[in-house]
């Protein structure tokens, strides 16, 4: 959580009073000219407080993500614990298997035979935890999945990345300045309806050199950056 400093508001001297006659033109000379200066300190004390609670409020939905993608994967990892290693052969629905040649653990999509080991079988195997995307370094628009880890090259110009449609609550998925341009030529993120950072628009990636995580919080319908 990135903490915004809030000045000290500071004490005011003595106010003119109408009691005190004899001294009110000398205490008000001294006395206005302390308002202004102190209050730009209260605005800027009022702005550092909103500051602050917005980013508390971005990392609980963190949080949140973390803790949803965290109990998912622990439902995963149980549900993989008890797997046999794949061989060819029949196998019921929702069977799950671990593969011999990338030891990932899969699960059987409909009942029937499997001659193929799961990490080359998609349509009849679906993976216990999802796979991360090709990090090939991507220098024109593509649809980016969840999971993804994207060296994104905007070289020769910038380019919109649409996210998924649907995605589901902890998806993740990191974009990074592989060649430094963000700056000159941005990459635009298209939420395809859903909100980023709170906002129900395109997300426009344009700090130089950053590496920025997208993570889905279902309950807000909301892309969290970090």
């Amino acid at each position: 959580m990135a903490i915004t400093p809030v000045p000290d508001l500071p004490v005011l001297g003595s106010a003119p009073s109408t009691t005190d006659m004899a001294n009110f033109d000398t205490r008000s000379d001294a006395f206005l000219p302390q308002l202004k200066p102190w209050g730009d300190v209260l605005k800027a004390i009022g702005d550092a407080t909103k500051a602050n609670a917005q980013s508390a409020n971005t990392d609980a939905g963190i949080a949140q993500a973390a803790r949803a993608g965290a109990e998912a994967a622990a439902a995963q990892a149980a549900a993989g614990s008890g797997s046999t290693k794949w061989a060819a052969g029949n196998y019921n629905d929702g069977t799950t298997v671990w593969s011999p040649v990338d030891y990932m653990g899969y699960r059987k999509k409909g009942t029937g035979a499997s001659a193929t080991d799961p990490s080359a079988d998609a349509a009849g195997w679906a993976p216990l935890t999802p796979k991360v995307a090709p990090t090939a370094v991507m220098a024109a628009a593509f649809n980016a999945v969840a999971g993804g880890w994207y060296p994104v090259d905007t070289s020769a110009g910038g380019f919109v990345i649409p996210f998924p449609a649907s995605p589901s609550n902890g998806s993740q998925i990191t974009l990074y300045d592989a060649t430094r341009t963000w700056g000159a030529n941005p990459v635009v993120v298209n939420p395809q309806g859903k909100k980023v950072g709170g906002l129900a628009e395109n997300y426009t990636c344009n700090s130089k050199g950053r590496t920025l995580t997208f993570t889905y919080i279902a309950a807000l319908g909301d892309w969290s950056i970090q």
